[in-house]
């Protein structure tokens, strides 16, 4: 009988905890891509400003 809900048992546990992981994982890498994103739309801008600059300097 344990023989068979042993298995069982263990594909429930990995299941619940692999949701949680996707879950976890995916919340960590949609923040930090959104950090990365903010800091690309930023540096383009700066850089964008930085050239513009020194083109009117000219």
């Amino acid at each position: 009988m344990w023989n068979m809900i042993w298995p069982l048992l263990l594909i429930v546990l990995s299941n619940c905890f692999y949701n949680i992981g996707l879950e976890a994982g995916y919340v960590f890498l949609y923040r930090a891509g959104w950090k990365v994103m903010n800091a690309i739309i930023n540096s383009g801008i700066g850089i964008i400003n930085i050239y513009g600059k020194d083109n009117r300097k000219k």
